[in-house]
């Protein structure tokens, strides 16, 4: 009985809506509803983007932007560099353009990996390492396992 009534009811607002206006406003909410959902961004949270965007953050210096991608050691690097930039009385220059590649991204385990990129075309390959922390990949400067070594 109870399924009769709110089946009656939906099928009354569908049929009898209001005015056309409102079929027509609510045409236009769902085609809009689709075209966000169609366009929403790739997923940022793998190793490769969280690398690029941190990249490209440092490279615009906004450092600020840079800590949300990056760990505890990152996030006290980049501190660093904003207070010696406070106390820089002169202009900041401003970095060439560059041209992010990620050339391979190697696992070291299962939270953690090391992305090898380039800046530039013909430029030799620099290495940044990731790590997952709380589900969400972040660069870390700590280095010192930068590329696992082969056993003989």
């Amino acid at each position: 009985m109870k399924n009769i009534k709110i089946r009656a009811k939906v099928q009354f607002f569908f049929v009898h809506l209001p005015s056309k206006k409102m079929k027509y406003y609510l045409c236009i909410a769902f085609w809009l509803s689709l075209l966000f959902v169609g366009c929403t961004p790739k997923d940022r949270n793998t190793p490769e983007a969280v690398a690029k965007d941190f990249i490209i953050a440092v490279n615009k210096n906004e450092f600020a932007k840079a800590k949300q991608y990056g760990d505890s050691t990152v996030i006290h690097r980049m501190t660093q560099i904003e207070q010696m930039f406070k106390e820089y009385k002169g202009e900041i220059p401003e970095n060439p353009a560059i041209d992010f590649q990620v050339i391979q991204v190697v696992p070291t385990d299962e939270h953690s990996a090391i992305v090898t990129y380039s800046l530039r075309e013909g430029e030799s390959y620099k290495q940044l390492k990731v790590r997952k922390i709380a589900g969400q990949w972040k660069v870390t400067l700590e280095m010192q396992e930068a590329m696992p070594e082969e056993k003989p």
